[in-house]
């Protein structure tokens, strides 16, 4: 006889395949790669470049801009973001060298159709004598005063020597635009490969960076200590230290090996005191000299963020992988945080740090989380040569039994419509909870309502609404469900 033991129960959703497109007008594989929203209409467009083009798509298939590199610039960063404060995104891409010219370049584009050339700017940040080269180490734009525009940074390194053939030091420095190239808002002399926007409260930075800092010297064979922290950077451009660590490094004709380099995560908690995920990496690569014995118990740690830059660690928590990156919360996962090592997604407790899951393996290709549907959930981004795929969690509804033994959702929820993209026909599954009157529409990416696919009232259960847009043109449709006083949202892409 079979005994039902519990009135609710909840599968474990998995990552899964969500959209999937080919970047249009290039030649080779994506090398760089940044997605924002710059039309309004709650979908990211795509800025991507091979290292000879670089292309602004728009879904379903709209090249809104196009140039070449300057080939002069063996290396490059892209950005896309509105960094002169005239309400339309720009394209930005930065030029260095790795070698004795000294100049970074940025040239900058409005990305409106008439792709106009804003600015060609070079930059000589923390030239010094016997330099040997001023690499670009980050180009990126966030708002860290709050005022609905970004702010562009930009952080550059310079290596020097004083004496012949030994490596003294590497430096840099960092330009902060308040509306871009007009207007700098603060010279920093320190260079930094991130930047993490913190929510406004009282007390606390505007945002955090990660300093870096090489100091060389010929103690032992080929010997150094690397100096790296979290930093916290207020609207002045007034510099905190938070929290660091000072690590030995070193090279010899065998390889390399590094101790205890501190690269900031995640921030994980937005509620005072904010908590902030970091991991303390090491890497051993062929050495003839024997490294030292390396930590095993800082493999990732958590920090209190308190105002008036007060920082306590909460746990740290060994691993078996090392150089962990890509840290990111998700809404399906409260109190746990994610972050990958090689090919390898892991789920932590924020608790404690302890591993919960591994997500293994994954497809191939350059990895990163963004959110490309607006800020309320993020996915995971995999870009295999030119094409560009976004990894959702597939939702999951909890169920509860009725009077009658039979098992209905918990709440209501309309789910991810599939295929995506489609073509003339999508499915969306509707999940209620008890009977009411459902109304699912859909909307043009102007905000139109085009069509109704159901309006009526519906007993409690699980079911399929099929959509046919075959008399619709290409392009990103809402889908908007609404029962009672309840109102949810998802969005599909008409490919033809």
């Amino acid at each position: 006889m079979f005994v039902l033991l519990a009135a609710t129960c909840q599968a474990e959703p998995e990552l899964s395949p969500y959209l999937s497109f080919t970047v249009p007008g290039l030649d080779s594989a994506i090398q760089k790669i940044e997605l924002a929203d710059i039309d309004g209409d709650n979908f990211a467009e795509v800025l991507a470049c091979d290292g000879h083009t670089v292309v602004l798509f728009s879904l379903p298939n709209d090249i809104l801009f196009t140039d070449t590199l300057d080939s002069d610039y063996p290396e490059y960063e892209i950005e896309l973001a509105d960094v002169n404060r005239d309400s339309v995104a720009d394209v930005l891409i930065g030029y260095f060298h790795r070698g004795y010219k000294s100049d970074t370049k940025v040239v900058c584009y409005d990305s409106t159709l008439v792709h106009r050339r804003l600015q060609d700017q070079v930059f000589y940040l923390s030239s010094m004598e016997s330099c040997t080269g001023n690499n670009l180490v980050m180009l990126e734009a966030v708002d860290i005063d709050h005022d609905g525009y970004d702010e562009l940074f930009l952080s550059s390194e310079t290596s020097y020597y004083r004496i012949p053939y030994m490596w003294c030091e590497t430096t840099g420095s960092t330009e902060i635009f308040h509306s871009y190239p007009n207007s700098t808002l603060k010279h920093l002399d320190i260079h930094t490969d991130g930047i993490w926007l913190l929510p406004e409260r009282t007390g606390y930075p505007s945002c955090l960076t990660h300093k870096l800092t090489e100091v060389w010297s010929n103690i032992g064979p080929d010997y150094s200590r690397t100096s790296q922290g979290i930093v916290g950077l207020d609207t002045s451009g007034t510099l905190t230290f938070l929290a660091g660590a000072h690590a030995p490094y070193c090279y010899d004709e065998g390889g390399t090996w590094s101790e205890s380099q501190l690269v900031l995560g995640s921030l994980i908690d937005s509620s005072p005191p904010l908590t902030l995920i970091c991991s303390y990496s090491y890497s051993v690569s062929g050495c003839v000299i024997e490294p030292p014995a390396l930590p095993s118990d800082r493999g990732i740690v958590a920090y209190h963020l308190h105002p008036n830059d007060s920082v306590t660690e909460l746990w740290s928590h060994s691993t078996v992988d090392h150089s962990f990156t890509n840290f990111i919360t998700h809404p399906t996962f409260p109190d746990q945080f994610f972050s990958m090592a090689g090919d390898t997604l892991m789920r932590f407790s924020a608790t404690d740090g302890s591993l919960l899951r591994r997500y293994d393996p994954l497809p191939e290709g350059m990895k990163f989380w963004d959110y490309p549907y607006g800020e309320d959930e993020p996915y995971l981004v995999i870009v295999n040569h030119d094409t560009v795929s976004y990894h959702g969690f597939a939702v999951v509804t909890d169920v509860e039994v009725d009077s009658d033994n039979k098992l209905l959702p918990a709440t209501f929820t309309l789910g991810q419509p599939y295929p995506n993209p489609f073509n003339p026909t999508v499915t969306l599954p509707v999940a209620l909870n008890e009977k009411g009157h459902l109304k699912v529409e859909v909307f043009n990416p102007l905000g139109q309502q085009v069509a109704t696919i159901y309006n009526a009232t519906t007993s409690a259960g699980e079911f399929d609404l099929t959509w046919d847009a075959v008399k619709f043109a290409s392009g990103v449709y809402l889908f908007r469900a609404t029962v009672e006083n309840q109102t949810a949202t998802v969005k599909a892409v008409l490919l033809k």
